[in-house]
């Protein structure tokens, strides 16, 4: 399917999607005009994945140049609250125009969802550097509590060890399972850290 036929497609599902969501409210003053001509995607959320992330970061860069107030531009990124995932991000794109047309803000987010729609992650190298600092983060955590003194470096050289060393240790670290403390001082022990 080619990108015009796939946007023409999202957009006849996708307009107006917001009259579908249970109890659903604009924030005050938030509504376009043409609220009707548009539609809103979730991007992210308080407890979202690294690939969710990392997708949410590589989208608002993809739309910089629509984003706005919604009087102005096709797209307005919005933050909201609700109660069963605290807080979340979310864009508010126009669908058409006022002749009818779809949007190139829209035609974007058909070019995004087609990607998405063969590969989970819009740029790997974003979200393996996002895995990667978070095992730095958990590695970090979880050694200060056997380091007096921790020299510079240290966590680089930790996960490096850990990722050549214990390649499956290092793979089932991820945002839900942290490396175990037990594990971490075994490793300073080994690099003769302690």
């Amino acid at each position: 399917m080619n990108i015009e036929d796939h946007a023409k497609e999202l957009a006849n599902k996708m307009v107006g999607n917001w009259k579908k969501v249970d109890n659903f409210h604009w924030v005050s003053g938030s509504r376009p005009s043409d609220a009707n001509n548009c539609c809103r995607i979730h991007l992210q959320h308080r407890d979202s994945n690294i690939g969710e992330v990392s997708n949410a970061e590589i989208i608002k860069k993809r739309f910089e140049s629509f984003l706005g107030d919604l009087s102005e531009k096709d797209v307005s990124l919005e933050k909201v609250n609700r109660w069963d995932y605290g807080w979340g991000e979310e864009l508010v794109i126009r669908v058409y125009d006022s002749e009818g047309n779809i949007t190139p803000a829209f035609l974007e987010w058909a070019k995004i969802d087609l990607s998405l729609s063969n590969y989970p992650l819009l740029d790997e190298d974003d979200y393996y550097d996002r895995e990667y600092q978070m095992k730095k983060d958990n590695v970090k955590e979880v050694g200060e509590r056997f380091l007096e003194k921790p020299s510079e470096g240290w966590v680089e050289e930790i996960v490096s060890y850990i990722m050549c060393s214990y390649p499956e240790e290092y793979e089932q670290c991820d945002e839900y399972t942290s490396f175990k403390p037990d594990f971490i001082q075994k490793v300073l022990k080994e690099l003769s850290f302690i």
